[in-house]
């Protein structure tokens, strides 16, 4: 499966507008498994 991530506080604006997932605090331990 492909999903898109973007960083939420950095990431640009296309970039949050065209992924499936915002990191909002561009931390990735708190992605949850």
């Amino acid at each position: 499966a492909d999903i898109g991530l973007a960083m939420g506080i950095q990431g640009t604006e296309v970039a949050k507008e065209n992924s499936d997932i915002i990191i909002i605090d561009d931390n990735f331990s708190s992605v949850v498994k």
